[in-house]
């Protein structure tokens, strides 16, 4: 009716009537349905994905091939990493050509003709790789006592060096020749070819630094043999200065020196040759891994390329703003190429000619190598709609990065020192007024008797505090934000010693944190207990070490293992306390942050598994609720948000991945049968002011629960987090494919009819099915995969209906999750005048055409 009546009035204006075609357009494109997918041309707009190879321990120089899709020669290096990694790499830039993750770690790796022959899974297993493609050629059991992989010296064969023989492979991986080996010997030949199986000892190794006047930390390469000669290189670091020396191993002369800005110290190096234009003299290449984890090519006296390696084992993540100004952050990292507004009308163009579908492969090509160069120099300063952020990622090897979230490049790094552990990573401190923000780092020794706290500059990485703890931190609480500064401390817990360290960066601000009612709770999975404890609220004498006091232990069923617990953010937004119901009475969500989810594996009298869920009060140690899953088995993933549980576990019987839900409210009847205006009338009213919610008055619960089939392995869950909790929530799977999957939390409903009721379709349930469907378009990684996924962190933005990801495991990935119920307020920043000047002139030329 409103459409009809919008059209007479518009009909009895003639000069309106042309605009009805677009009036009709814009109604259209805001009443028509989202989509829950992009477009192909969308991919990479508001995501990225980086790719690493790990931790690398060994290195193969490939010989130089014809690249089928460049049509040019190609020089690579083929390195083995400690995550199952095998990667192909040009010596050129350290891009991957190709990479495998392999069934368990690389020991070993060798060079026959065109094919790469690799040793993995503990010695057992032989593979070959056809190193131009990555594929397989053949496939097969390691010999018994296998120790290495040996190649030729021309490059033309592979052979296993057990303790007693050397079988040399073939190129379908059949034995073709067997030698025999005594315990001194070096040298080799067999099937038409020589093999070197001694290598450099430590012994020489040791002798040649003392020759050399080189420290212990010094790192000398295995042999490398050009013509007939046979060099090595050794590599130190002193005072930030990366010294290299190439030695020939026969008359040990130093036959060339050079000198690199580098300043991580070596921890392995690899060697290469080549014979230089004139033949009369050779050049060398050289393949660094440092002890921060990055791998480097140095040549002639300069780094060719460098990769950040240790982002292959990120620990602990945080997404921060930047800061008003981007000088701060420009200075830590160093300023980009800028993009020209010339670049930016030539992209213009470019998308222009694409969205009319006129553009030539290579103008797309180009429109995308536009818009990755325009990321590339986003500005790292702050943004108003939480979109462009600084990711904080801390690594095991105590290195900090900070990531822009425009396309992952590294805006600076900062070396904590490696050895220890590290524990937690949050916002320790920020200015009221958006002039500053300070991280806290907690770590903790090898020995778990001392730890650490740290406190860096969010915006450039500077060291800012150090502080030694005498106190094992067994387990992390953080404690309520208190202040101006919203300063956050956090509570160490020696659950042996009974008590507890208040860890802050100066002792007066002790004074700032309320520590009273402060209970915590230790889940000791070995011996299946589960145990509460209170903090004293009195802080004496500025003494941070407090008593903990045991309040109570809960102890499982003899025979039952703890394989799973979880508990809701404490500090978690939740925007309202009510759920209305389709007949227009309400219920009122079980919301307490001191419920703890348990979940344990047993066996039944009579050999049958089950598992058992358990919530429990961590103030009083009360069983809130239990229930068994029969022919159940682990592993369990579970995620605790508001109200709500969402936990995966294995279904014996079924062979298959099974998804329970639980949702927690309270037990009143009186209370949830009135209608909602009653609920209104008492809130305006303040009917019920004085009510109150404590664990030692808890009111009664009541626990709606559902299970589902789901299709997809698991190997990790998150729930997507808004940033005022009104944006319905999304639970995402990591799956054992290493790729993420969205799963609307309405499917996840335990409340699904079977015959859905008119209340029931007026309240938008669907209608129950035990099977949860999988949709292609609801993986937000798409075509990616996120090798070796270990975690997947949600951060919410400014805009309530969009949300950050990023994920992480050997890869990295990061996406900005619009709802598909929501509509956004903001997408990206409004375009330039002169860039919509710019597109208006060009439409208006093509027009006249």
């Amino acid at each position: 009716r409103r459409w009809k009546a919008l059209e007479a009035k518009m009909r009895r204006r003639p000069c309106c009537e042309a605009l009805l075609p677009l009036v009709a357009l814009l109604i259209l494109s805001q009443i028509a349905p989202r989509a829950h997918a992009i477009y192909a041309e969308e991919a990479g707009k508001h995501d990225w994905h980086r790719e690493n190879v790990g931790f690398v321990r060994e290195a193969v120089f490939l010989p130089s091939f014809l690249d089928a899709s460049t049509n040019l020669t190609t020089r690579a290096v083929a390195v083995l990493a400690e995550q199952k990694m095998i990667s192909v790499l040009n010596q050129r830039s350290g891009a991957i050509i190709w990479r495998k993750e392999l069934g368990g770690a690389v020991d070993g790796a060798g060079v026959a003709g065109s094919q790469l022959v690799t040793l993995s899974e503990g010695k057992t297993r032989v593979q070959s790789f056809d190193f131009r493609t990555g594929a397989l050629v053949w496939d097969k059991a390691a010999e018994t006592g296998t120790r290495s992989l040996a190649s030729s010296d021309d490059g033309k064969a592979v052979a296993a060096v057990t303790d007693a023989e050397l079988i040399v492979y073939g190129k379908s991986g059949t034995r073709e020749e067997t030698a025999r080996l005594n315990a001194k010997q070096e040298r080799v030949e067999a099937a038409g070819s020589t093999f070197d199986v001694g290598g450099v000892s430590d012994a020489l190794k040791r002798s040649l630094a003392a020759e050399l006047g080189l420290g212990q930390k010094a790192a000398i390469s295995e042999a490398y043999v050009l013509g007939e000669t046979k060099y090595v290189v050794a590599v130190e670091t002193v005072q930030g200065k990366c010294t290299a020396k190439v030695i020939n191993l026969k008359t040990k002369e130093v036959v060339d020196t050079e000198e690199y800005k580098f300043g991580g110290s070596a921890e392995k190096v690899f060697l290469t040759g080549y014979q230089k234009k004139e033949g009369k003299s050779v050049g060398f290449r050289i393949l660094l891994v440092s002890a921060d984890k990055s791998l480097c090519l140095l040549q002639q006296s300069e780094v060719v390329w460098l990769r950040e390696e240790a982002l292959a084992s990120i620990v602990h993540t945080i997404v921060v703003d930047f800061p008003l100004s981007g000088e701060k952050v420009e200075a830590a990292s160093g300023k980009e190429d800028a993009f020209t507004i010339w670049d930016e009308i030539n992209m213009q163009v470019l998308a222009f000619k694409s969205s009319l579908m006129l553009a030539t492969p290579k103008e797309s090509l180009d429109l995308k190598a536009f818009q990755l160069a325009k990321k590339k120099t986003e500005p790292a300063y702050f943004d108003s709609n939480g979109f462009k952020k600084q990711i904080l990622a801390l690594t095991s090897v105590g290195k900090l990065f900070a990531l822009h979230t425009s396309d992952g490049r590294v805006l600076w790094t900062k070396d904590l020192g490696e050895g220890d552990d590290y524990v937690d990573m949050w916002v320790y401190k920020q200015d009221p007024s958006h002039a500053g923000m300070q991280i806290g780092i907690l770590s903790s020794n090898k020995a778990k008797t001392e730890s650490k706290f740290l406190v860096v500059d969010g915006w450039s990485g500077a060291l800012l505090s150090n502080k030694s703890i005498k106190c094992a931190a067994d387990s992390v609480m953080k404690l309520q934000p208190a202040g101006s500064s919203s300063l956050q401390a956090a509570l160490l817990a020696d659950y042996e010693a009974s008590k507890g360290h208040v860890v802050v960066a100066d002792d007066s601000d002790l004074g700032l944190l309320d520590l009273r009612s402060t209970f915590l709770f230790n889940v000791d999975e070995a011996n299946g207990v589960v145990s509460g404890y209170n903090l004293s609220p009195k802080l004496s004498g500025g003494d941070a070490t407090l008593p903990l006091t045991n309040l109570w232990s809960l102890k499982l069923k003899e025979g039952q293992k703890i394989v799973g617990t979880a508990s809701p953010n404490f500090f978690q937004k939740v925007y309202s306390r009510t759920r209305v119901l389709g007949d227009r009475s309400a219920l009122y969500k079980y919301i307490n942050p001191n419920t703890l989810f348990v979940s344990a594996e047993s066996v039944g009298d009579k050999g049958e598994p089950k598992l058992t869920i358990y919530l429990v009060d961590t103030v009083t140690g009360k069983m809130l609720y239990s229930i068994t899953h029969k022919n159940a088995w682990g592993p369990v993933h579970v995620v605790f948000h508001e109200n709500w549980i969402v936990y995966k576990y294995w279904n014996i019987q079924g062979n298959r991945d099974e998804m329970s839900v639980l949702e927690l409210y309270e037990d009143e009847p009186l209370k949830n049968s009135n209608s909602i205006s009653s609920h209104l009338f008492n809130l305006i009213t303040k009917t019920n002011q004085s009510n109150f919610v404590s664990s030692y008055a808890p009111s009664a619960i009541r626990v709606l629960g559902q299970s589902y089939v789901l299709s997809l392995p698991v190997k990790t869950m998150t729930v997507t987090t808004s940033s005022l909790g009104i944006t319905a929530n999304q639970v995402l799977v990591g799956t054992l494919s290493d790729q993420i999957y969205a799963i609307d939390k309405k499917l996840l409903d335990p409340r699904r009819p079977v015959k859905p009721t008119n209340a029931d379709k007026e309240e938008g349930l669907i209608p129950y099915n035990e099977f949860l469907p999988i949709a292609p378009q609801k993986f937000i990684t798409y075509t990616h995969q996120v090798a070796g996924l270990r975690d997947i962190q949600c951060f919410p933005t400014r805009r309530e209906s969009s949300v950050l990801v990023f994920a992480y495991g050997v890869d990295m990935f990061y996406t900005r999750l619009v709802s598909p119920l929501a509509t956004p307020f903001s997408l990206s920043p409004p375009p330039e005048e002169r860039l919509l000047l710019t597109r208006f002139c060009i439409s208006f030329l093509t027009l006249q055409r």
